[in-house]
């Protein structure tokens, strides 16, 4: 089951896309290197700190927040040797310093390594535009990691587009797992819950998790 989510999430990303997000990647690296040298190199040895939850973060650090240094960020993210756990801080600190690069995002998505890299770049999809931001639902509602494809479910309902996207939460209401039939069910009453047909509602009332089941009673409500 696994293996296969994550396959379909593959298909569904074009290889293409993925080419042209590196190359694009590469080249701006390859320019910033040339006109921030010192920058850069400061952005290959910034090291992230343990918050008071034990989670490492990039904080305000001047290097790591200049804008000058998103192809830095990003370069070490795809291409470095970080461990995971610095791995999510670099993705973090990327999507809070730039939202706009959509390309590579939608490449993290569909083939990084790391669940929660893939998770973070989920979230980030209530800000991409609307044929990005529906092409990387795709994928991320079929990911292999249960917290990316929960992440995806709870995005479309913060969308402005929301009603649009709705539909893609239906098959997410039968997931493996409880949480991302949560998160669809929560997402579906506060869009569209007409779109939940009769026998699927049912089903959920009868939901083995109880938030699931409690969250389902609103759609008949």
């Amino acid at each position: 089951m696994t293996r296969f989510f994550f396959v379909l999430a593959l298909l569904l990303v074009p290889a293409t896309a993925s080419a042209d997000a590196r190359s694009d990647l590469d080249a701006a690296f390859a320019v910033g290197l040339d006109e921030h040298p010192e920058l850069y190199a400061a952005v290959a040895e910034a090291q992230p700190r343990r918050t008071r939850a034990g989670t490492l973060r990039f904080f305000a650090d001047a290097d790591v927040a200049d804008p000058a240094a998103v192809p830095a960020i990003a370069h070490r993210l795809v291409h470095g040797d970080d461990d995971d756990d610095v791995r999510r801080a670099l993705a973090e600190q990327l999507l809070r310093v730039d939202v706009a690069w959509d390309g590579l995002r939608l490449d993290l998505l569909a083939t990084d390594r790391s669940p929660a890299v893939r998770a973070m770049m989920a979230a980030s999809l209530r800000f991409m535009a609307p044929e990005s931001a529906r092409a990387g639902l795709e994928a991320a509602l079929v990911d292999a990691a249960p917290a990316v494809r929960r992440e995806a479910a709870a995005v479309v309902s913060r969308r402005p587009d929301a009603h649009a996207l709705a539909p893609l939460l239906v098959p997410a209401l039968s997931d493996p797992s409880a949480d991302v039939r949560l998160a669809a069910v929560r997402g579906l009453d506060a869009v569209a819950p007409a779109v939940v047909a009769a026998p699927v509602v049912e089903a959920l009332l009868a939901d083995v998790d109880p938030r699931v089941a409690r969250a389902a009673r609103r759609l008949v409500e």
